[in-house]
């Protein structure tokens, strides 16, 4: 077990519009077993919720907006040599990388 921040980043590809928004950081807690054979360290991160402020200003209109997200839980699986792997996560990426360190 144990816990860290999650850093937000965020990119757009809109180019009629101007927008932004502030990258921001979240708590996360990481719970992990080793599975039976002792050969997958198998890792579930629960993310806590962040406060995004955004705008965003088109021809005609603008708006901004303070909104508050999470996402769902990431689960994977790492040889116990460890790793790094790029995983699927809420329409963008997770760059994961695992280093075992000895007791």
């Amino acid at each position: 077990t144990g816990s860290g921040h999650m850093h937000w980043v965020y990119a757009y590809v809109d180019k009629t519009c101007k927008q932004s928004a502030s990258a921001s950081e979240s708590p996360v807690n990481l719970t992990g077993r080793l599975d039976d054979d002792g050969g997958q360290f198998i890792v579930t991160e629960t993310f806590g919720a962040s406060t995004i402020p955004s705008s965003v200003s088109c021809p005609g209109a603008s708006d901004s907006a303070e909104r508050t997200g999470t996402l769902d839980p990431l689960k994977f699986s790492v040889s116990t040599f460890g790793g790094a792997f790029t995983q699927s996560l809420a329409g963008g990426t997770a760059n994961i990388l695992v280093i075992p360190v000895d007791k």
